[in-house]
């Protein structure tokens, strides 16, 4: 599973980008509420846009 840090320029709580096989998702976690989007399976790694709102890679890290 990979994990990547995603910024995000309207919102200042972290993004969570999570791959895993063929699967992203956009996690974040905010006032004790978790919110998972299923993202399309095409999505740009590196910048991509979900609604009104842009993001873009900040980095990544793996786990096992």
């Amino acid at each position: 599973m990979l994990i990547t840090l995603a910024d995000i320029t309207s919102d200042a709580t972290t993004y969570y980008l999570v791959k895993k096989d063929n699967l992203k998702l956009l996690v974040n976690i905010k006032n004790y509420t978790l919110e998972v989007i299923e993202l399309p399976s095409n999505t740009n790694d590196k910048k991509f846009v979900y609604g009104q709102n842009k993001f873009k890679n900040y980095g990544e890290f793996k786990i096992k």
